[in-house]
């Protein structure tokens, strides 16, 4: 797994779905997000939304992840949209992984 001093700087940059070439905006992960325990929990400071592809980049030890194809599936909740999408699938650097309610996006070195 990743030690606590390489979770220090996270950078998610997004894409546009169909461009991958120029980049639409980028920022690093709040230090108040990153839960460090046995297994690190990142909490991005935006959605991830379906409509884009992703760049995650692990800058301490150099590492970068793409995050495409990301499918979503509509929830119910007690919330003001009556609604949320939850992630049920993703592409990370090209091979397909489902997702499941404790862990919809799992990343490893």
């Amino acid at each position: 797994g990743f030690t606590v001093a390489e979770m220090d700087k996270i950078k998610i940059v997004s894409y546009d779905h169909n461009n991958i070439a120029v980049p639409i905006d980028s920022y690093y992960v709040s230090s108040n997000n990153i839960i460090k325990r046995d297994t690190a929990r990142v909490y991005p400071d935006k959605p991830l939304k379906s409509d884009f592809n992703f760049r995650i980049i692990i800058e301490t030890p150099g590492l970068d992840y793409s995050l495409t194809d990301i499918e979503t599936t509509n929830e119910d909740c007690n919330c003001r949209s009556g609604t949320y999408k939850t992630i049920t699938g993703y592409k990370l650097n090209g091979v397909q992984y489902p997702a499941s309610d404790s862990k919809p996006l799992v990343i490893k070195k």
